[in-house]
């Protein structure tokens, strides 16, 4: 009985010790995928945007959703309840190439390219590459613009309820689009406003 327990564990231990092996050499730097070129230009996007000042649009949204690394990410808590739960290296890696990648099953590209993004940036760089890229609608690319635009403010100047517009805009730019949909889109304020008024 001990020696077949042995041998289990044994086996168990080798098993594991291989999967650490591959998961460690798929993420390395010799992964061809990794020099792919639309690869390399998330990790370019990234740098540049990576010093954007955006801390005052941060600071209330960072009570709204909650950053988590792809290995914790829920999808559930990503649609229900308050805080939601947030992975923008995933959101990263799904606006970029890897939804056009034929030669791979598409769910496990996202899923390297996540992993991998996540081993050189943090959750708030790949962040600050979406609010500074996100189509906003009306040729606005970024919340930057579209705070001059919607509301002829700098980002750093708008109240609560204006950067939860801007919130709202990033989860569905059409739907809770400002110039229409009015009775949706203040709907879906209130609704956040009612959290943050329970968490101050």
């Amino acid at each position: 009985m001990k020696t077949k327990i042995t041998k289990v564990l044994k086996i168990t231990t080798l098993l594991f010790l291989v999967m650490v092996m591959i998961y460690q050499l798929l993420l390395s730097d010799l992964n061809p995928m990794f020099k792919r070129d639309d690869f390399i230009a998330i990790k370019e996007e990234i740098n540049k945007s990576k010093n954007e000042d955006f801390k005052h649009f941060l600071n209330l949204y960072n009570k709204i959703y909650n950053q988590k690394s792809i290995k914790f990410y829920s999808l559930k808590n990503s649609k229900l309840g308050f805080p939601k739960d947030d992975c923008p290296c995933l959101d990263v890696a799904r606006y970029y190439g890897a939804n056009n990648l034929r030669n791979f099953k598409i769910p496990f590209v996202k899923i390297l390219y996540t992993l991998k993004i996540e081993k050189e940036f943090s959750q708030e760089d790949c962040l600050k590459l979406i609010l500074s890229k996100a189509d906003l609608l009306y040729d606005n690319e970024g919340i930057k613009e579209a705070s001059l635009y919607f509301f002829n403010k700098k980002i750093d100047s708008l109240n609560e309820r204006e950067l939860l517009e801007l919130i709202i805009m990033l989860e569905n730019p059409i739907l809770f689009d400002p110039k229409r949909n009015r009775e949706i889109r203040q709907n879906k304020i209130l609704v956040y406003e009612k959290f943050l008024e329970k968490i101050k």
